[in-house]
């Protein structure tokens, strides 16, 4: 999180504008350069800022890195939001907009929570607590509201859930082994944060009526169900066929039952596998019912993962 300070039209009014943002003090002062779309090498701009600063007899040193932009650990590790600053230039299509970062994510907390719990599953596939937030995030819902996790897997959802403070959780999952990690990791998390949660978790196969879900009670999905089997990138057509065809057959059902969990206008975060080939990327076909709606559609994914995340807001409309 940050904040825009400044916005110039030329590279030399950024160099201008990104000496006046670093602090002059009687100690030495840490600075980094994070840039995006702007045709600006961070190292190079950084290193002729500190030159700058040293002939205005100003102490400072450049944080360089070799990721761009910075880190979320270089940047608090090298102490920029409480004794220095990290620079953050954008580019529009019209100026150059600076900005200064306040906040960047809690990397600690969340490797605890993804590490440091009791039951985790590499076999079955992990959701990274951040990417659990993310998704929560998206859904929009109030403290009160009531949210369902029909693939819990190892609780990542829900955990995010209970720490965010929402008060109906249930959570399910035709996995034995997967509703044991969800109670094992809930109550480890109530042992660390000493806190008691009220939520409900059961074994329970998608594809069949839930009887421990009222009709139209949900204000919220949000999941990650089975994503398929891992991939190395050049599994024959076939075997890709066979996966599309069995994830389509899965999503296909569990739309059909979570349709009817849903509250009109109620929203659900899902993740939708999409997959790196060979010969391109493969989707799964989504065959919705008619009063749900896609909304919006994001990317969660890595430059070497055989897999793309697509996190899709779906909508129940609400049928006069």
């Amino acid at each position: 999180i940050g904040k825009i300070v400044g916005n110039v039209q030329s590279v030399k009014d950024v160099e201008n504008e990104a000496l006046g943002l670093i602090p002059h003090k009687d100690t030495k002062v840490n600075f980094g350069i994070s840039t995006h779309n702007a045709s600006i090498n961070a190292l190079q701009f950084g290193k002729s800022l500190k030159r700058e600063l040293k002939q205005k007899e100003v102490k400072a040193r450049f944080v360089q890195s070799k990721v761009n932009p910075l880190s979320s650990v270089i940047v608090q590790t090298n102490k920029l939001l409480t004794t220095g600053i990290e620079i953050v230039i954008m580019k529009t299509d019209t100026e150059f907009l600076l900005g200064q970062t306040l906040v960047v994510q809690p990397f600690e907390t969340y490797g605890k929570l993804d590490f440091g719990r009791p039951s985790r599953d590499p076999q079955s596939g992990m959701l990274p607590p951040k990417l659990a937030q993310i998704m929560l995030n998206l859904a929009e819902v109030a403290p009160e509201s009531a949210i369902y996790d029909p693939f819990c897997g190892s609780g990542t959802i829900l955990q995010q859930s209970l720490l965010q403070g929402q008060s109906k959780l249930i959570g399910s999952d035709s996995s034995r082994k997967a509703v044991q990690d969800t109670h094992d990791n809930l109550s480890w998390l109530s042992e660390e944060t000493g806190k008691s949660y009220n939520y409900d978790v059961f074994t329970h196969e998608i594809t069949e009526p839930n009887e421990r879900v009222k009709p139209s009670s949900m204000q919220a999905i949000v999941t990650e169900p089975f994503l398929g089997p891992p991939l190395r990138g050049h599994e024959p057509t076939a075997k890709m066929d066979k996966i599309i065809s069995e994830l389509t057959l899965l999503y296909t059902a569990a739309f059909k039952q979570l349709e009817k969990a849903l509250q009109p206008n109620g929203v659900m975060i899902i993740i939708i596998p999409e997959f790196k080939t060979e010969h391109g990327t493969r989707k799964i076909q989504l065959n919705l019912p008619s009063n749900l709606e896609i909304e919006k559609t994001w990317q969660y994914s890595r430059p070497k993962q055989h897999l793309i995340r697509n996190i899709v807001k779906i909508r129940k409309q609400i049928i006069n």
